[in-house]
């Protein structure tokens, strides 16, 4: 009786209606690589170029797996020295892009002359409002990062935040 109960129930449900429509914004989440290593410059060098590969998309996909339609949108890139330099008041200009096998490159967070430097992080603001999912949505993403100033003529460390906020739904039908 239960069961046929529990079926009529089912039958009974008004149509165009969803069993579940959850929305979610995630208000800044971010990418982290650890540990880049940076080189120490020349005497009198004023640029730098540093490039990796981010592999570790899982967390990206499993939002992303919920909605085809999410909006993710770059926010800030937050870069910390973790060894070998104190600061980053060097630091003139930087940018950082991001590229896949598939895409070009896209010039996601920059600063010229405006980049905010405290203690030993460096925050660059977003430089697009681009939806940055077709660029999250493959298996790695290349990030090449560009400084101007007066480099460190001593080798050092640092840690990449790139973050971003995201707008996702999932609704079940019956």
């Amino acid at each position: 009786m239960l069961k046929y109960s529990a079926l009529v129930g089912l039958a009974l449900l008004p149509t165009g209606c969803p069993l579940l429509d959850v929305e979610t914004d995630v208000q800044e989440a971010c990418l982290t690589y650890k540990n880049v290593h940076v080189e120490a410059a020349p005497a009198g060098q004023t640029d730098l170029t540093q490039a990796f590969a981010f592999d570790d998309l899982g967390p990206v996909h499993a939002l992303l797996d919920l909605d085809d339609g999410a909006n993710v949108h770059f926010v800030s890139a937050k870069i910390t020295a973790v060894d070998g330099i104190t600061s980053f008041e060097f630091v003139h200009s930087a940018h950082v892009g991001m590229s896949s096998d598939t895409l070009p490159e896209l010039r996601v967070y920059d600063c010229t002359d405006d980049c905010v430097s405290a203690d030993d992080t460096l925050s660059i603001p977003t430089a697009v409002q681009d939806n940055a999912l077709d660029y999250l949505r493959g298996d790695s993403v290349m990030v090449d990062m560009a400084f101007t100033g007066s480099m460190p003529n001593t080798s050092w460390t640092m840690n990449v935040d790139m973050c971003f906020d995201a707008q996702a739904g999932y609704k079940l039908e019956p």
